[in-house]
């Protein structure tokens, strides 16, 4: 599925769908010299990798799971600063186990010291994390639901089968 860049169609702002990177426009207030700042961090960390084009803007699925969600839910913040958390997420969004495994390792500390998130992504990361959990909750208990309804099917079969008449 090609991106959809035409400003009608795509929500998301130009630094997000993978328009040029490297643009002297202060159209987007300096976000995008930021993700260059970065990158050249990353660049001079010896243990971490410099980001690859992937790491800069969103994945043609991202865009399928940022139009999906709800408006008042659709992380921009983590879009434009953030867009291979974004990615990651929307490629975890189905899987409840491994979405889970990934909010925890997003927004708990785990190496000591971290800097954190700027406080509208972490904003944005809470309110996935929660819709998260009120689907898994959803999902457990339509999983109850459906185990009850099995265990009250095998006693009806059973009773049904201890009061028939036996066979002369």
């Amino acid at each position: 599925m090609a991106r959809l860049n035409a400003p009608a169609f795509n929500p998301l702002p130009a630094a997000v769908t993978g328009s040029s990177i490297d643009s002297d426009d202060d159209h987007d207030g300096g976000l995008i010299r930021r993700r260059l700042g970065r990158r050249e961090a990353a660049a001079r960390h010896p243990l971490r990798s410099p980001p690859g084009p992937r790491d800069l803007s969103l994945s043609d699925l991202t865009h399928t799971w940022w139009r999906k969600l709800p408006p008042a839910l659709q992380p921009h913040e983590l879009c434009i600063l953030y867009p291979h958390i974004a990615n990651r997420i929307a490629l975890c969004w189905n899987d409840l186990a491994l979405s889970t495994m990934l909010f925890a390792s997003l927004l708990v500390d785990q190496r000591g010291g971290r800097q954190g998130f700027p406080a509208a992504v972490q904003a944005e990361l809470l309110m996935l994390h929660a819709t998260l959990r009120q689907r898994a909750e959803a999902a457990e208990l339509h999983a109850a639901a459906n185990e009850i309804a099995a265990a009250d099917a095998a006693v009806a079969t059973e009773s049904a089968t201890a009061s028939a008449p036996a066979p002369v």
